[in-house]
């Protein structure tokens, strides 16, 4: 965290620098989602035969990350492939419109999870993706607003990570500071 410019950091790793408090922030799990229309189909089907019955759907990212070609290929070497798209938004949407089913994380897809235009398909594994990390300078702001904005964005993740509880953890300034650890 510079003390000049940025008043906040959220990264994938903690920044391990003096007179910072970091939290872990957001945990994220990547599900097997599908259309609710298709979710159904899918639901009075084996596992087995789900790829005759529906395609896959991949975020281009998916599909060039080594540990994601052996996973895809363990569960989903059978499937025909509908789409590879570069924009995790149009992967959604193409699963909404019951195109394929995707593995997608849990947060881009919490709005239409909400709206029931989804659904996270059963007996498909969940896979955790490392956390990401919010910092701030330790001590007094800059301005009350950031101190408003990082304890607001704490609150709102709090909804998102059930499974994180509240302990007390040292800044790297040697303060105590309220820190959520898993």
């Amino acid at each position: 965290v510079d003390e000049i410019d940025v008043d906040i950091s959220i990264s994938y790793r903690p920044l391990q620098q003096q007179n910072v408090i970091e939290q872990e922030f957001i945990r994220n799990s990547i599900a097997c989602v599908a259309g609710k229309q298709l979710a159904d189909v899918l639901s009075v089907h084996s596992l087995e035969s789900h790829h005759e019955h529906a395609k896959l759907v991949c975020l281009e990212q998916e599909v060039v990350t080594a540990l994601n070609h052996e996973f895809f290929g363990m569960y989903f070497s059978e499937w025909q492939q509908s789409a590879l798209f570069d924009d995790v938004r149009l992967v959604i949407d193409a699963v909404i419109q019951n195109q394929g089913v995707a593995y997608l994380p849990l947060l881009a897809v919490d709005a239409a999870l909400n709206r029931e235009s989804i659904k996270v398909l059963p007996n498909y594994p969940q896979l955790s993706q490392e956390p990401l990390w919010i910092s701030r300078k330790s001590g007094k702001s800059r301005s009350p607003i950031i101190e408003q904005v990082f304890q607001a964005m704490i609150h709102m993740a709090d909804k998102y990570n059930p499974t994180i509880k509240k302990k007390k953890k040292k800044s790297h300034a040697g303060v105590a500071e309220n820190s959520r650890l898993a």
